[in-house]
This record gives C-alpha cells, structure tokens and sequence, in this order.
C-alpha cells in the first residue's frame, strides 16, 4: 500500500472517517477519494471502507467492511487508481470542440463563454464538464448593448476551483476551451500548471500562448492562494 495517499484524521472517534484517500494539497478532506470510517460494534472494531458518488465516474457510493484496517485501505487502493503524476492539458478553440475534437478516456472539459451564452456542445464525450461564463476584457467597461460588464471575479475564480478540487482526484486529463482559444482558456490552464504539475508544463504554455488573458490568469491565481494552494 502506498502510505504517501492516505490522511489519518488523529482527532476522529468511532463512527467518524479515520484515514482519508488522495486528499488533494492543503485542501479539505471533502474532496478525500475515499474514506475509512472506524466502528465499534460490541467492543470489536470493524472498519468500514467507503467510496462515494462522483457524477461522470461513479454513479452511487460503495462500501465494504472489514476486521482490520489494513484489510480496508488494500480493497479502496485496488478500487481507487492514484491521481496521475502529472495530468495532460489541452488548450483548443470553441470550433475545433464542437466540430473534431476527441477527448481521451477519464477527461474534464472547462469551457469559457461570455455570460448568456450557452455552453458549446463538445464533438466528443467528457466524463464532466464546467460552464466558465467570463468576458474577454481587463476591466470593467461600458458596453453599447451589454451595459455595465467586468471581467471574471474571485467568485468566479473559486466556483471553478471547487469544481476542480472535487474531481482532481479522478480525472486523467483536461481539456479547456474558449471562443478563439489564445486568451482566456490558456489563462485558466496555465493558472492551473501554477497549481498542479500539467503537461504542457507552465513555461510551455506561457510560450504557446504569449497572449494569455493577464487579469483572468491573476484572478484565479488569487483563489488558489486563498485557499492556501499556492504561494503568492
């Protein structure tokens, strides 16, 4: 087994989850892959090992129980595959999504919009998907037919960061999308290579995509620092 994926909660009673798996970095352990709930049934301990529900990869939780602890985290390791060392990023343009591209098994698609407009549908299957609605400018502004817009806000930020968080986990690769694809999805996705080892690597992506969109970049730099993710 591999003692480098587990989290042992020191403070957790019987009844309560004892060791996690695959908790991403300084994140919550509601984002763990699994868990293993400690019980006390008439003086004997019995561990139970759970797998919850994750929409686009396990429709309903899973559980099994054992007489010992080790028993439990070898039966979740068997179900549960380590997060890849790295995970594959791909940048691509609203055309090429909806009309040629083919996702590879386990992927996670975010695309980018303006608000009000619907999210494209993808030529090929993602396992699950985010609806990123952000304008393309620096700052707010006023527009002849939109009125009063601004670019994405922190809020925006960490709504697409908890999306992340909660299937990081599981995902094997990542796809991100948005109308012309060399502004705001390479910011999303080199923000990402910030956080996370990525391939391209960030340096790779920063000189594919010299016209990243700065603001959104920043911006969800700043909700990954927030939450302790990554250092300003």
């Amino acid at each position: 087994m591999s003692l480098t994926r587990w989290y042992c909660d020191q403070g957790a009673i019987p009844g309560e989850a004892l060791y996690y798996l695959d908790i991403p970095p300084r994140a919550s352990t509601d984002y763990a892959s699994a868990a293993v709930i400690e019980h006390d049934v008439q003086e004997v301990d019995r561990y139970e090992a759970v797998i919850p529900a994750l929409d686009g990869f396990r429709e309903t939780a899973e559980s099994h129980t054992f007489s010992t602890l080790d028993d439990a985290k070898q039966w979740l390791e068997q179900r549960i595959p380590a997060p890849p060392p790295s995970y594959p990023i791909d940048v691509v343009p609203e055309w090429w999504l909806r009309d040629y591209y083919t996702p590879s098994p386990g992927s996670g698609l975010i695309v980018i919009t303006e608000p009000g407009k619907p999210a494209v549908i993808p030529h090929g299957a993602f396992a699950i998907s985010y609806h990123l609605q952000a304008w393309d400018i620096p700052s707010t502004i006023i527009h002849p037919t939109h009125g009063t817009i601004a670019p994405m806000t922190l809020r925006d930020g960490e709504r697409l960061l908890e999306f992340l968080l909660r299937y990081r986990n599981s995902l094997r690769a990542l796809t991100v999308s948005c109308h012309a694809g060399i502004s705001r999805s390479p910011a999303i996705a080199i923000a990402i290579s910030e956080w996370i080892r990525t391939a391209p690597t960030t340096s790779d992506l920063i000189s594919r995509y010299p016209g990243f969109h700065r603001p959104m970049y920043r911006t969800f730099c700043q909700a990954l620092i927030a939450r302790g993710l990554l250092t300003p």
